[in-house]
């Protein structure tokens, strides 16, 4: 069986769930099925939970980067150099 290709939805697609997910109570399978219907993407469950515990964060947050599908610590970012 083929390793699962990971699915990332984007910071605006996060947005717009949480805003569903308010006004739509529904099990975390019907989101998945709401997110396969309106943007022909399969997420697991547990990407659905872990979106919806930030839900009262990402609802207050401005979102900078609407693109953005992950969020890279600081060491992705930055190089570090050893010095002898």
């Amino acid at each position: 069986m083929p390793p699962k290709k990971k699915i990332a939805l984007t910071d605006t697609q996060k947005y717009e769930l949480c805003l569903y997910a308010r006004d739509n109570k529904m099990t975390r399978s019907q989101y998945v099925n709401w997110i396969e219907q309106k943007w022909g993407l399969r997420v697991d469950e547990s990407t659905i939970t872990r979106i919806l515990q930030t839900k009262d964060k990402r609802l207050t947050t401005e979102v900078i980067k609407p693109d953005t599908k992950r969020h890279k610590g600081l060491r992705e970012h930055y190089r570090f150099v050893k010095f002898c």
